[in-house]
């Protein structure tokens, strides 16, 4: 499987309130595990290609022009998957919240921080969830 990359433009604008990503994701490849957020708001608009919403509630073809949102503490998983031939950009955004815990069902893990465990592979036990 190839790897999602993610352009991180948050920190360089030295943004606190919301983060902004632009995510490449070519043939094959996950945006993140399947998860969702205690305290952040997500939106992900698809800028080219064609990506797979996987979600709780089943499976949407987001094309160019599509947007999709995931509101706080919803307990409703998802994440993306190109199945196509083509490279996949999204614009995600999300809020920054300090106390957020990010689930994710499909796994044993969680994380203080969504971007530790999807971008470094960093996560801990849900039974023990990290709050340092």
């Amino acid at each position: 499987m190839r790897r999602s990359r993610a352009q991180e433009a948050r920190d360089a604008g030295r943004l606190s309130d919301f983060g902004v990503n632009l995510l490449e994701l070519p043939p094959g490849a996950w945006s993140s595990q399947q998860h969702w957020h205690s305290h952040e708001d997500e939106f992900v608009w698809v800028l080219s290609g064609e990506v797979t919403l996987v979600d709780d509630d089943g499976e949407t073809i987001l094309r160019a022009g599509d947007c999709a949102t995931f509101p706080m503490n919803d307990g409703k998983g998802h994440h993306l998957v190109n199945r196509s031939d083509e490279t996949a950009t999204c614009l995600e955004a999300g809020s920054r919240g300090g106390e957020d815990v990010c689930v994710y069902p499909t796994s044993t893990c969680a994380s203080t921080h969504a971007t530790t465990f999807t971008r470094t592979g960093t996560a801990h036990p849900i039974r023990n969830p990290y709050r340092g």
